[in-house]
């Protein structure tokens, strides 16, 4: 949600997908976007079902923010490869919004952008994007709508626990106290 809010491909604000008040006229669209592909058990159980358990690798999403070279070393593991190699790890696509609405126009301008994107070298271009974007904390999610998130997603996350053996919950629970998405 957040990277097509910067992008310019959704206006409406996360709280009224989820409670589906916007009106627009993608509403529906967008909620299975950023709603419903949340639901992971179904998804999950297919691909468990049809590789098996043996064969699938997965990583939360924490894990490898807190500790991408744990989590690669892990992928190596699975995949019987050598674990000495460390990558150098680098964050690519944080968080960031227009600095001001001037750049936010023109940076909606998806053909604009596009060109850009083709035209400049690599350093030109995240030099463009560090000028024109700027590092912003990321919009706190209200607590009410934090606990309808919770709601919706509980039987998910308790199939989810049963596909893969852990506390989802509590562990997501414990990774959810900023408040932010």
């Amino acid at each position: 949600y957040l990277m097509d809010r910067r992008l310019g491909v959704v206006k409406v604000s996360f709280e009224d997908i989820v409670l589906r008040r916007s009106g627009h006229k993608f509403q529906d669209l967008y909620y299975q976007q950023y709603v419903e592909l949340g639901f992971y058990a179904e998804q999950v159980g297919r691909y468990l079902k049809l590789f098996g358990k043996d064969n699938v690798h997965i990583i939360l999403f924490e894990d490898f923010k807190n500790d991408p070279l744990r989590c690669f070393k892990g992928v190596c593991s699975f995949l019987g490869i050598s674990v000495e190699y460390e990558p150098k790890l680098v964050r690519y696509n944080t968080f960031a919004l227009p600095g001001n609405k001037l750049f936010g126009w023109v940076y909606h301008l998806n053909w604009l952008r596009r060109t850009l994107i083709t035209v400049f070298p690599d350093k030109e271009k995240r030099f463009l994007e560090d000028f024109v974007l700027s590092d912003k904390q990321k919009p706190p999610i209200s607590m009410e709508l934090t606990n309808l998130l919770w709601n919706i997603y509980e039987s998910d996350t308790k199939q989810l626990n049963n596909l893969l053996g852990r506390n989802l919950h509590d562990y997501w629970r414990t990774h959810d106290q900023s408040g932010n998405c």
